[in-house]
C-alpha cells in the first residue's frame, strides 16, 4: 500500500539508505498520482497574460519584469487563454517587423485542461504534443494555468532558474 511505501521510505531515509532529498522526492511521487490540475495550477489573478490589447512594447516590458518566456495570451474578452506568446519568437524582430506585427503567427498551441484532470495526464499530453503550458478551463473560462515546471515541481520541489532570485539562507 501506499502507506506502507512511505513507511519503508521513511525507515530507509533514517538507516542512511536514502538520502533525506533522495525520500522526499520519492515520497512526492507517491502523493502525485492523487494531484489534480486545479491542485498545481497558478490561478488566473496571478497569472501574467499576454494582452493582444496593449501595445506590443507594453506587453514586451511585462514580460521583461516577470522573467518568463511563454505567456499565455487572452481573448479580446481575457476570458479564454487563445495560445501562448514565446517572447523568443519576438527576440529577431526588426522594428519595422514589430510596427507590423501579426501576432496569429507567433501565436503557439495551448493545451485545454480542466481542473479534475489528473496531473500526470496532464504532463503526459503536453509531453506527446512538446506542449509547456495548458490553459486550465471551467464552464468556458480560464481559471488559471499549469506549465510543465509546475508539475515537474510537484515531484522534485522548487526548481531556481537563472531569472529567480537566489534563496535567502535560513
Amino acid at each position: 500500500s501506499e502507506e506502507e511505501l512511505r513507511m519503508v521510505l521513511t525507515e530507509s531515509s533514517r538507516t542512511g539508505i536514502l538520502s533525506l532529498a533522495d525520500m522526499e522526492i520519492m515520497q512526492r511521487a507517491t502523493r502525485f498520482s492523487d494531484r489534480r490540475a486545479r491542485d498545481i495550477m497558478v490561478s488566473r489573478a496571478r497569472t501574467i497574460v499576454w494582452e493582444p490589447k496593449r501595445p506590443l512594447e507594453e506587453n514586451l516590458e511585462r514580460a521583461r519584469k516577470s522573467g518568463h518566456t511563454r505567456y499565455p495570451v487572452a481573448d479580446s474578452e481575457g476570458r479564454r487563454f487563445l495560445g501562448v506568446i514565446n517572447v523568443k519568437d519576438l527576440a529577431w524582430l526588426t522594428p519595422s517587423e514589430r510596427a507590423r506585427l501579426d501576432l496569429d503567427r507567433f501565436l503557439r498551441p495551448i493545451l485545454l485542461v480542466s481542473p479534475m484532470d489528473p496531473a500526470d495526464a496532464v504532463i503526459r499530453e503536453m509531453r506527446r504534443r512538446r506542449i509547456h503550458i495548458a490553459a486550465v478551463e471551467e464552464d468556458g473560462l480560464a481559471v488559471g494555468i499549469l506549465t510543465m515546471e509546475d508539475i515537474i515541481e510537484e515531484i522534485f520541489g522548487e526548481i531556481q532558474d537563472e531569472f529567480e532570485p537566489t534563496p535567502s539562507p535560513a
